[in-house]
């Protein structure tokens, strides 16, 4: 590769964060499967207002459609919550099935919402699209289509868990003498498990990129 490639997919990289989406911590024990790329992508919850998980990864982590399908069967939504704070952000399916849901959402390859799955009080609408949590954190953005406004999530900031729940997992994992519920800090040096800056998750992901790719391919507009 190139040295100029390299140079300017590190500035695109660099330059992704931006000030609307504030430095968070993701709580420990996320929900759907997202403890497992925690680590790796929590940097596109915070600091970050252009960039995404992988596309897919609602169906390759945790069983999100069997989480819904057995709250259906309970008359029950399913809610989401922000990763950092807890605030729910996100009850579906409403006004359609599950299935329905999930198929929309599987073929864009991101949880996609509607107006009416949207706790409005608790999200933020950006001028240019981007949508956070009342928080602070990066949940994804608004791309509208020939239905009506849609709203295109990253899976792993809306993984979050109730304040309430996450505060009886801390104090039953204190008690047991385990560190279950310590954050994936963001921006910080406040845990055991940093992310120094959103930054760095960024650049690892292009090295990976570059191992794996002969020429220079830009990332295109994600959620």
């Amino acid at each position: 590769m190139r040295p100029i490639a390299v140079v300017l997919s590190l500035a695109v990289c660099l330059g992704s964060g931006n000030e609307t989406a504030a430095p968070c911590a993701l709580g420990r024990n996320l929900r759907h499967g997202m403890g497992d790329i925690a680590d790796e992508y929590g940097w596109v919850c915070c600091g970050n207002s252009k960039f995404a998980e992988p596309s897919g990864t609602m169906s390759k982590h945790g069983d999100l459609a069997g989480v819904m399908e057995a709250d259906a069967r309970n008359g029950r939504k399913t809610t989401f919550y922000d990763v950092s704070c807890g605030l729910p952000v996100f009850v579906a399916p409403v006004n359609r099935t599950v299935a329905e849901w999930l198929k929309e959402s599987r073929s864009h390859g991101w949880p996609s919402f509607r107006p009416a799955e949207v706790v409005h009080q608790n999200v933020v609408h950006q001028r240019h699209g981007e949508v956070l949590s009342a928080c602070g954190t990066h949940l994804g953005h608004s791309i509208p289509d020939r239905k009506g406004d849609r709203y295109c999530i990253n899976l792993l900031c809306v993984a979050g868990n109730p304040p309430r729940e996450e505060a009886a997992r801390c104090k039953t994992a204190k008690k047991e003498g385990r560190r279950a519920c310590a954050a994936h800090t963001i921006s910080s040096g406040r845990s055991t498990r940093v992310l120094a800056r959103p930054w760095a998750g960024c650049i690892r992901a292009y090295v990976r990129r570059f191992e794996n790719m002969s020429t220079l391919a830009l990332p295109r507009g994600r959620p």
